[in-house]
């Protein structure tokens, strides 16, 4: 076939996202399916952080400053969760991390493709 089948299941995947931002019965399971971390950044903002981790019974696992290390049951599996904050734009993400993460700084690290050690930032921006 002439089309590529990985093109088929990214073209998917973003419309999936894109009908989440007009979906009128939002659940809390929808907004962690969507791939597009700014798409799924709006959407928490819509339906609220705290209530995402009440409706999901979310477990802090580690907290420091605005992150939140959680892992979030749904659909019979678990996964793990960094809650970041943007320091320049004081936006909120939910950001998928392996179970192997313990602590923050470690999610953080891991979204950069970094050590724990490795990720010193001086300032935040």
């Amino acid at each position: 076939e002439w089309f590529d089948l990985d093109w088929e299941d990214e073209c998917y995947n973003n419309l999936h996202d894109y009908f989440l931002l007009i979906d009128d019965n939002l659940e809390a399971i929808k907004i962690l399916s969507a791939k597009n971390a700014e798409i799924r950044r709006y959407l928490i903002k819509r339906l609220g952080y705290e209530k995402i981790k009440e409706l999901t019974k979310a477990v802090v696992l580690h907290q420091e400053g605005t992150s939140e290390l959680l892992d979030i049951t749904y659909e019979g599996r678990t996964e793990r969760y960094i809650k970041v904050k943007d320091s320049s734009t004081d936006r909120e993400y939910l950001l998928f991390v392996p179970e192997n993460i313990k602590t923050c700084k470690q999610g953080i690290a891991w979204t950069f493709n970094l050590s724990e050690k490795e990720y010193n930032p001086i300032i935040e921006t």
